[in-house]
């Protein structure tokens, strides 16, 4: 299952994506990526880290980090 859209921006929709995940993450793997964004979940094992070119015009930085998180129950 693939979800792509925001989920780490607003406190609404984050806790609606981290209560959905949590539930998921009972019976399956549940991965999600993160790029230092506010909202996002905080039990998770990090499984990898990226650093990813980005717009100075659109993040105001030419570097932001990524990371490949997984959910824990």
């Amino acid at each position: 299952m693939h979800a792509e859209q925001p989920r780490s921006y607003e406190p609404g929709p984050s806790a609606r994506f981290r209560r959905w995940f949590r539930k998921l993450a009972a019976n399956l793997t549940v991965i999600t990526a993160d790029s230092g964004r506010p909202y996002a979940p905080r039990r998770v094992v990090e499984l990898a880290r990226y650093d990813v070119p980005t717009p100075f015009e659109l993040e105001a930085r030419t570097m932001r980090t990524a990371r490949v998180l997984q959910l824990t129950s």
